[in-house]
């Protein structure tokens, strides 16, 4: 005699079971999702500060191993074939040997060290009160000093200082970095 499958012997879900799986995973998902996108944007500044640092850092050791002046510059072409020092660090940066002094890239005088192309486009590189776009030259002599102050705010877009980075270059020519340490532009 064929018996009829009982209710409890038959696979799969029910509806009901399955949108209550569908509830638990969407309410996780409106959690996690924008903590997420904070913990990515988080990452990309802070590799963004250390891209930074290392090219301060390049700068300074170029200086002092050739015994001349070394630049770093904004550049808003870093990778033409003869950029120019223009527009903001957003832009990019190039580092070249300064041989005639004047802080801007001459192709016939000067020597193109390296490139530094963009920053993401979710962030922004401003000065500590967030007040202007990061646009300053900076210069190592060959004993290793740039003889200057200067912070580069890094921020991610819509102006959370919270979060932010800071590039510290001091008195001694010293970079080092610092969370929270100044304001982001709105």
């Amino acid at each position: 005699m064929d018996r009829i499958p009982s209710r409890s012997s038959r696979a799969g879900f029910s509806l009901l079971e399955l949108m209550v799986v569908l509830a638990v995973v969407s309410a996780f998902l409106v959690v996690a999702v924008p903590t997420f996108s904070g913990v990515i944007r988080n990452a990309a500044i802070r590799s963004e500060v250390n891209r930074l640092i290392t090219a301060i850092n390049f700068t300074r050791s170029q200086a002092v191993m050739q015994n001349i002046p070394a630049s770093m510059c904004l550049s808003d072409n870093p990778g033409d074939k003869v950029p120019e020092c223009s527009g903001a660090y957003g832009g990019g940066w190039i580092v070249f040997s300064d041989s005639d002094g004047d802080k801007s890239f001459d192709p016939l005088q000067d020597r193109l060290l390296k490139v530094f192309p963009p920053p993401a486009a979710m962030l922004t590189i401003s000065n500590r009160r967030g007040t202007r776009v990061a646009n300053e030259v900076i210069t190592y002599y060959p004993d290793g000093s740039a003889a200057r102050n200067l912070t580069f705010q890094i921020c991610g877009r819509g102006g959370d200082s919270a979060n932010a980075w800071s590039v510290i270059l001091n008195i001694v020519s010293r970079p080092r970095m610092a969370k929270g340490w100044g304001v982001c532009p709105p």
